[in-house]
């Protein structure tokens, strides 16, 4: 029995210690600003397909709530490495955990499940193609 617990110990102080590293490295990653949320909300209004009553929800939203809102992003990137690949693939990863964990927090800004949604996944893309370049999971 005490080797069992043993292992779970040590297996739960891996995860945490991965975890940690995860959350530590993010120099160098963007990070969601104004700017970005501005712009990704600007190209929204802009989409000819986009349905009217979210062009005049955009319209009437606190953007700096909104920017505070989206910060769990930030948590979502993980450092570059060779393996562009990889590491997208796990900030995505990362991005659908953490967007249902926090997607009540956008909704509170929003007003709008289905615009929050929306705004919350062009902003992660918009970090992805900073932080990787990687143009593949455009939307």
């Amino acid at each position: 029995m005490n080797e069992i617990a043993t292992i779970i110990e040590d297996i739960t102080e891996e995860q945490i210690s991965v975890i940690n590293l995860e959350h530590e490295s993010h120099q160098g990653l963007p990070q969601v600003n104004l700017h970005i949320v501005k712009d990704v909300c600007s190209k929204l209004h802009k989409e000819i397909s986009f349905p009217v009553q979210f062009k005049h929800a955009l319209q009437n939203i606190d953007y700096d709530k909104l920017a505070d809102s989206l910060m769990f992003l930030n948590d979502c990137l993980v450092t570059k490495s060779r393996f562009v690949s990889s590491c997208t693939e796990r900030a995505w990863r990362n991005y659908y955990r953490s967007y249902i964990l926090n997607m009540g927090l956008v909704k509170e800004v929003v007003k709008c499940q289905q615009l929050s949604a929306w705004i919350s996944l062009k902003v992660f893309e918009h970090l992805i193609i900073l932080a990787y370049g990687n143009k593949t999971y455009s939307l």
